[in-house]
């Protein structure tokens, strides 16, 4: 019986796009608030919803059925928002306040040369006034340009097909062709494709991330609920992968109706608000427009009085104006709040509205939900700890231009951390760091893995045989995150190892019990028949084991626990 190795949750090697499903959590309160004001099927009987919604809980909605609840309840779709034609959208960039401006000191500018051909300075330092203004509006176009693309993120929450009940007989459909009424089928490694009130579950657990935030899975049961529509145990939302269990459920909301619908038109139409620094810089282009008009003026008084010709007089002004507007300063704003966004981006963070970064620097504490947000809300092995020594399981990014194919070979190294043993790898010392290349990754992943064969050999079976996470037909793992990533962790190592595949495949098919893991034990425990002898693997929090242990293993020994 060995502890858990320590799991940690994947940053994004991508941006986060969906920043990409999860909302601020004002916004998530107020949908919930809105939704419970709309939505009452979690709190009737299953009986009354099938009155409601006129459906054969047998036989589900026959063709009839179908167009008229489209009609009625609209396709399980998310309507794409308003988009604004490109050139209106550039053009409203583009007539910002102080482009505004500086095209104004741009055609005076001209205007000098067309009255005096002799100052052709004038003539380019018009044209460059103006090439500023357009490349500061592209950079700021193509920024808000990658960002609109954010509601792609939403169409890979939503599974491709579905499986439903009609005409008393299980299809497979397009998730976009579901209907309110629809009864719907989903097990391990499916997502849901439509709110759902539940009819049946046996064991069903549900990744609710996307949604909630929360990364732990949420068992559902069929009971009357009296909580709030996003805290509802007899409720499933589209989006919501199975991770444990399967279920039956009777379509309450498609489309843009649904929690996740909500957020999506939360996400891509919520209204843009200007930032302390736009108000600010608002406000100098007044107060500088204001100055240089005032003191244009009073030269061209003096140089009036003084008398100057109309054409240097008017030349002189325009001069005195131009000479107030800072030409430079909004291509330096643009070039600075894209190259912070650009260094957010090697973070794997997404600007979705440049506008934002222009708050970064007065910003003292921020505050974020991470699951999702942050995160791909998947979990992975981090960290080994055998023989009285700590491994840090790795994935070796390789800088040479390979292939995916041949990149995906090169999942996970064991690199030894700083707090490994002298005794052990006698070949490093203490201050070994976290740096080493390929070939010497490989070399040390082959030499502790052949030191502690045995104890290694132990800690993928248990994390194989003390799991119910499955390999579905696409070859994915799938299943509650924690014990995905143990597969994953134990699929990585197994093969490594020769007789273990066949070692597992054997013992796997002797289960004799279990006792499924919970809050209130923090264990998972199974019971195996092997070679005629029962034996029990264990799972969970290292304070709950212990006390169930009396022995500790370190390397062929057999320690006892004081």
């Amino acid at each position: 019986m060995i502890p858990i190795p320590q799991t940690s949750e994947n940053t994004n090697k991508e941006m986060s796009k969906m920043d990409k499903t999860h909302i601020p959590m004002e916004q998530t309160s107020h949908i919930s608030q809105t939704q419970s004001k709309e939505t009452n099927e979690h709190t009737i009987s299953l009986e009354e919803l099938f009155i409601k919604y006129t459906v054969d809980p047998d036989k589900g909605r026959t063709a009839e059925e179908i167009e008229t609840a489209k009609l009625n309840f609209g396709e399980n779709t998310f309507s794409k928002p308003k988009k604004d034609f490109v050139g209106l959208k550039f053009f409203k960039i583009y007539f910002q306040s102080f482009n505004i401006l500086l095209t104004i000191a741009s055609f005076m500018s001209f205007t000098i040369y067309l009255l005096n051909n002799k100052l052709i300075l004038n003539l380019y330092l018009s044209f460059t006034i103006i090439i500023v203004c357009l490349l500061n509006t592209l950079m700021e176009f193509y920024q808000e340009y990658k960002a609109a693309e954010i509601i792609k993120g939403f169409n890979t929450l939503v599974p491709q097909k579905a499986r439903v009940i009609r005409n008393g007989v299980e299809e497979e459909i397009f998730a976009s062709e579901i209907v309110v009424g629809d009864i719907l089928l989903f097990k391990l490694g499916e997502k849901v494709g439509a709110d759902c009130r539940l009819m049946y579950c046996n064991e069903l657990k549900v990744n609710n991330s996307s949604i909630t935030g929360e990364s732990v899975p949420v068992l559902k049961d069929t009971e009357i609920s009296r909580s709030d529509v996003l805290h509802a145990s007899n409720l499933v939302f589209s989006g919501n992968e199975v991770v444990s269990g399967e279920g039956k459920g009777i379509v309450i909301k498609v489309g843009n109706n649904t929690i996740l619908g909500k957020i999506a038109n939360l996400t891509v139409n919520k209204k843009s608000e200007k930032s302390q620094l736009t108000e600010e810089i608002n406000d100098y282009v007044k107060k500088l427009g204001c100055i240089a008009f005032i003191t244009s003026f009073i030269f061209y008084i003096i140089a009036l009085i003084n008398g100057f010709t109309f054409v240097d007089n008017l030349s002189f002004c325009i001069g005195v104006f131009i000479a107030f507007v800072p030409q430079g300063l909004p291509a330096t704003v643009t070039i600075l709040l894209v190259i912070a966004a650009k260094r957010m981006a090697s973070k794997n963070v997404l600007v979705k509205d440049l506008r934002a970064v222009e708050t970064l620097g007065s910003i003292s504490l921020l505050a974020s939900d991470k699951t999702g947000t942050l995160t791909k809300g998947k979990m992975a092995c981090n960290t080994l700890w055998i023989n009285e020594s700590s491994y840090s399981i790795l994935k070796y990014k390789s800088d040479s231009k390979e292939t995916k194919s041949k990149k995906d070979k090169n999942e996970r190294y064991l690199e030894i951390q700083n707090d490994i043993q002298s005794e052990n790898i006698s070949n490093l010392d203490s201050n070994t760091t976290s740096t080493i290349k390929k070939e010497e990754c490989d070399a040390l992943a082959l030499e502790s893995i052949n030191l502690n064969v045995k104890n290694l050999k132990e800690l993928i079976k248990i994390c194989c045989l003390c799991n119910n996470a499955k390999v579905n037909n696409k070859n994915k793992i799938v299943g509650d995150p924690t014990e995905t990533a143990l597969m994953n962790f134990g699929l990585d190592y197994m093969n490594k190892i020769s007789d273990l595949v066949m070692d597992i495949s054997r013992i796997r098919e002797n289960k004799l019990g279990e006792i499924p893991f919970s809050s209130e034990t923090k264990l998972h425990v199974v019971v195996y028949e092997e070679e005629e002898n029962f034996i029990v693997y264990m799972k969970g929090a290292p304070e709950r084991i212990l006390n169930y242990c009396s022995y500790r293993r370190f390397n062929d020994s057999d320690l006892k626990i004081n």
